[in-house]
Formats: structure tokens, C-alpha cells, sequence
């Protein structure tokens, strides 16, 4: 029984190599911060850590382990490997030092992220998502200041409640099935008014790790106050992998196929699109204006899940793989900024007149980010817009129509804020000449993400090749 036991240990820890990874290097890089001062060890450390995970990432579709705890797909796989690869360009953001714990925190979260991808066992979805909400707690303070900590324990609060609503949710459904695996629960739980509660409850916990209206009230305050190296990965990995979820629990409970369910997840999405574009209109901070937008975003990732087959699947992966490259520079050109004391968009006069390079790309990343032509964040936006629109014909649902109506009045006013930066940076005067320099990290560091935007819109046969050799299987 014991040889038993310890073979399927041994099994699920080979399935997990990619999780095992982090967990032994985020283990050694808090062993050596203990022992070392130097912040070059940590980054170092922490990007030896991310290259051996990415090594070990397995793509392929291996199915569910012998236990039915965990399940492995080609799209898991693919979404660790983007999930390690944004990771590795933290340590190039230049601000201030960094404590090994920043490190370590960053590891938990992007840890806790994957085992997300491949949770099958509600207890194990739980405490995946619980280690990641607890290291973004925790990081969300390390700006060291009377705001940061204020925002920390907004976030804590929020999701804590989200965590408590969450759990219950789940121990209904426990309840109900008498079985912690999601396969086994489809079979044995059987519909009615408790079953009900206890899904709203356990899709409630999923909506505030995405960001969703009404869950949204932490995403401003956190993504102002965090470190911005910190909320580079918080405004990408755990997002995606909360989508990933979502859309597990939404097909293995046969959600999409409620009318119900499906109308209410379309309107939060709708509302979420409004909350987070017209909240963005009112933001003259640049990290809060970027807060709102994410919101906006994860609007528009929303629909991506209600659209049944490997169309769905594709939008998915096309959307969210431009959205981390997009989110990762602004938030590095965000970080840049920061270092000249530039925090507001009227800060921002005449920056681009003085370094024009520097007013150059950011401006190329702020059209991809409202979605507009020559770049990827266009590309993303045409073909999730063209899966909606093939929804709304074969459903001919108005609440369909209605989403991409929306979404794209979303681009439209997205001009209005995302512009602002731009306008002002060529169109403003500043009081003084700005002193210092970009250093040539950073600069190079935002110019390779401005090349692959553009690329990715030039030659998009890249992503094709990756998402035509995903199995879609049960999307």
C-alpha cells in the first residue's frame, strides 16, 4: 500500500516538473538571500530558476493523472512556458534594490499560477489559487510606503472575502457530490437550489482573481501602489491562469450550456468592458490608467471562453499571448518613467521632444495596447472580434452582438486615454529639461517587446503555428 502511495507521488511530481522546479529554486533562492546581500545573486537565482522550469515545460497533451488530482494539456504547457518567459524579463527592470523576498514572492506567484492550469481536485484548486493571492498580497506591499500598505490590505480584505465565498462554494458542492474531483462531480451532483449557490460562490473567488466586475474594486489601488516590476507579473500570470480555470470549471459543469449562466457571465463581461474603459477616461496616474484598462481587458478576454470549439481556443491563446507582451512593456516603459519621477501623464511634458527614441516606443505600445494597425495588439483585437461575430451568427444571441458592440466602442474610446500620454510627451512643454538617461537595458529591453508586437502583426503565421498545434480538447 505504501509502494502503492509512493508511486503515485512520484508519478504526479514527474507530471508537475515545471511546478517542481520553482518550488526547489524559489527554495535555494531564499537559502542564499539569508546568506547574501548582493540583489545580482537573487536575479540571478531567480532567472536559473525560470530557464530550468521553462526547459522542463511539457506541451504535450498527457491527460489526467492516476489520481484524477491533476490534468495535463498541450494548452497548459504552452501557458507555463509564456508564463516563465514574461517572468525572466523582471530582473531587467530598473528601480530601486530589490529584497530576495520580492524574488521569492514572484516565484510563489507565478508557482501558484501553473498549478492552476493543472488543478483538477477542488482542494488543489484552492490552495493554487490561495498561494498565489497570498504572495500578491504580501508583494503588493514591498513599495514600502503608507500608500502601498494601504493598498495591501485593500487586497487582503477583498480576497479574503473573495476566498471565504469561494470555499463555501466549494464544500456545497462537496457536499452535494460527495467527491473533491471535478470529473466525479459532474456525474454525482445533482441540480437544484444548493447547487446553484454553490456554483456562484466558487465562480464568485474565480471572477475576483480575473478582475471581473463586481470583483474589480482592488485591481486601481494595487496596480498604483505595487512595485511595478510586481504588477507586471500580477496584471499577467495569475489573469491568465484564472481564465484558464474559469473556463475548466465553466465547461466540466456544462455552464455554457445554461442560458442562464451564459447570459450572466456575458453581461458581468459587458460591464466589466464599460467599468474599465470609461474608469480609464477619468486617470491622469499612468499605472492607475493602465489598472483600468487591464480591467477592460479581461472584458475582452471573457468572451473568448463563452465561444464553444477550437475557435474559442484560438481567440484565447492569440489574445492572451499579445496581451503579456503588451502589459509587460508598458509596464517596463511605466517603470523607466518612474526612475525620472514621472508617475502622472502631466508629468510627462516634453519627454518625447527630449528623448525621442524613448516617445517612439512608447507610443508604438500604447497604439497596441488600443488595438490599432501596425502592430499585434490590432491583430488580437480583428481576430477575437471576428470569433465573436461567427458566435453571434451561429447562436444568434443578442447578448453576443451586444458584447462586440461594446468591445468595439472600447477601442474607440481607448484612443482618448492611451493617447494622452503621447500628446503630452510631443505636444507639451516642459518647465525644465528632463536630467539623466534611459539606461541601455531598459531601452533595448522595450525595444525587443516593440519589435515582437510589430513582428507578430507582420508575420502572425508565429502564433498560428503555435495555436493550430494545441489540442483544443474539451475547449
Amino acid at each position: 500500500m505504501m509502494e502503492l502511495s509512493l508511486q503515485h507521488v512520484i508519478e504526479e511530481l514527474t507530471l508537475l516538473r515545471f511546478e517542481t522546479a520553482l518550488i526547489v529554486g524559489s527554495l535555494v533562492l531564499l537559502t542564499a538571500g539569508m546568506l547574501s546581500k548582493d540583489e545580482v545573486t537573487y536575479k540571478v537565482l531567480f532567472s536559473i530558476t525560470l530557464l530550468i522550469s521553462l526547459f522542463l515545460a511539457d506541451v504535450r497533451d498527457i491527460g489526467t493523472s492516476t489520481s484524477g488530482a491533476i490534468s495535463i494539456d498541450s494548452l497548459s504547457g504552452i501557458l507555463k512556458i509564456l508564463f516563465a518567459f514574461i517572468s525572466l524579463w523582471i530582473v531587467f527592470f530598473h528601480s530601486t534594490f530589490r529584497r530576495y523576498e520580492h524574488y521569492f514572492l514572484l516565484l510563489s506567484i507565478v508557482l501558484g499560477s501553473s498549478l492552476m492550469l493543472s488543478a483538477n481536485h477542488l482542494l488543489l484548486f484552492y490552495i493554487a489559487i490561495e498561494l498565489t493571492s497570498l504572495s500578491s498580497y504580501l508583494i503588493t506591499g514591498f513599495s514600502f510606503s503608507r500608500k502601498g500598505y494601504e493598498a495591501a490590505i485593500k487586497y487582503l480584505l477583498f480576497g479574503g472575502v473573495s476566498s471565504a465565498i469561494m470555499i463555501y462554494g466549494i464544500s456545497i458542492l462537496y457536499g452535494l457530490s460527495g467527491s473533491m474531483l471535478i470529473s466525479d462531480m459532474v456525474i454525482n451532483v445533482q441540480a437544484g437550489p444548493f447547487y446553484h449557490v454553490g456554483m456562484i460562490c466558487l465562480l464568485g473567488g474565480l471572477f475576483f482573481k480575473v478582475g471581473l466586475v463586481p470583483y474589480h474594486f482592488w485591481v486601481p489601488s494595487t496596480y498604483q501602489e505595487a512595485p511595478t516590476d510586481a504588477v507586471a507579473i500580477l496584471s499577467i500570470v495569475p489573469k491568465i491562469a484564472g481564465f484558464a480555470l474559469l473556463h475548466r470549471v465553466l465547461i466540466s459543469f456544462e455552464l455554457l450550456s445554461d442560458p442562464i449562466y451564459r447570459q450572466v457571465i456575458a453581461v458581468l463581461g459587458i460591464a466589466t468592458v464599460l467599468m474599465g474603459t470609461f474608469g480609464a477616461l477619468r486617470q491622469d496616474n499612468i499605472k492607475r490608467m493602465i489598472a483600468y484598462g487591464a480591467i477592460a481587458h479581461s472584458g475582452l478576454v471573457l468572451p473568448t471562453l463563452l465561444i464553444q470549439g477550437e475557435q474559442g481556443g484560438l481567440a484565447f491563446v492569440w489574445y492572451v499571448t499579445i496581451y503579456a507582451i503588451m502589459t509587460m512593456a508598458i509596464f517596463m516603459i511605466a517603470s523607466m518613467y518612474e526612475d525620472f519621477g514621472i508617475k502622472d501623464v502631466k508629468d510627462m511634458k516634453g519627454i518625447g521632444i527630449q528623448f525621442p527614441v524613448m516617445g517612439a516606443l512608447t507610443l508604438l505600445i500604447l497604439v497596441a495596447q488600443i488595438g490599432l494597425p501596425p502592430t499585434a495588439g490590432f491583430t488580437a483585437k480583428f481576430y477575437l472580434f471576428s470569433s465573436i461575430w461567427n458566435e453571434y451568427q451561429a447562436s444568434g444571441a443578442t447578448i453576443i452582438l451586444i458584447y462586440l458592440i461594446v468591445g468595439l466602442l472600447s477601442v474607440v474610446l481607448a484612443l482618448f486615454y492611451y493617447l494622452k500620454i503621447p500628446f503630452h510627451s510631443f505636444l507639451g512643454t516642459a518647465e525644465s529639461p528632463y536630467f539623466g538617461n534611459f539606461s541601455i537595458i531598459s531601452r533595448s529591453v522595450v525595444t525587443i517587446f516593440t519589435i515582437m508586437v510589430l513582428w507578430i502583426f507582420l508575420s502572425p503565421e508565429f502564433l498560428n503555428k503555435i495555436a493550430f498545434n494545441i489540442n483544443f480538447i474539451g475547449w
